[in-house]
């Protein structure tokens, strides 16, 4: 299920791994948004999760990055066995004058109220930055990019030319809290990602 970025569904398509067990999927053009698999088996699979590769592309670049998000099954929400309380960090800024960081996290099935995010950027130093921003009610699988210096904009001068770290405090409804992560040129020639991994303090 392909959606744009504030949640709306674009495409749907339905595919067999009876001819061979790797498929390659191609996003709708100019799609801004996100991509949702829901695998059946008719076999016990010992792992209910799909292995799903991202690859992102630019210019000069190329990256890529285990799916990093799932949308919880009814049956998750109903036994409340869903972490939707978002606790994130391993999330490395690299602010500079060439190169800007960015996060990315989808909302799941249900509308989220408005909620105040928080982030706590560290620089080198130890020198920490507590910052919070009001985030709209999300709608169902809406996607949500966070770029830290639209809400700090002295980042740059803070990090020193070095690099710090962010943790970052949110809700979402019926999806996990992985989000991701990632540094961007200036110049939209190269791009990196990864994911980010719960925030165990």
């Amino acid at each position: 299920t392909w959606r744009d970025i504030s949640g709306n569904l674009r495409i749907r398509r339905k595919f067999s791994f009876s001819e061979g067990l790797v498929k390659t999927l191609t996003p709708p053009d100019q799609l801004f948004g996100s991509c949702e698999v829901e695998a059946f088996a008719s076999r016990d699979l010992k792992f209910p999760y799909s292995a799903i590769m991202a690859v992102y592309e630019s210019e000069e670049s190329v990256s890529m990055v285990h799916s990093y998000s799932r949308i919880y099954s009814n049956i998750e929400v109903e036994e409340q066995t869903n972490i939707s309380e978002g606790h994130e960090g391993c999330w490395t800024l690299k602010d500079n004058d060439d190169v800007y960081s960015f996060a990315v996290f989808h909302n799941g099935s249900q509308s989220t109220e408005r909620q105040t995010i928080k982030l706590n950027i560290t620089n080198q130093s130890g020198q920490v930055k507590n910052l919070e921003f009001k985030c709209k009610k999300l709608q169902p699988y809406e996607t949500i990019v966070i770029k830290p210096y639209e809400i700090f904009p002295e980042i740059i001068d803070f990090l020193n030319g070095k690099e710090g770290s962010c943790n970052i405090h949110f809700s979402i409804s019926n999806a996990f809290t992985r989000m991701l992560i990632g540094w961007q040129t200036k110049n939209k020639k190269e791009l990196q990602v990864t994911h980010s991994n719960f925030d165990y303090s």
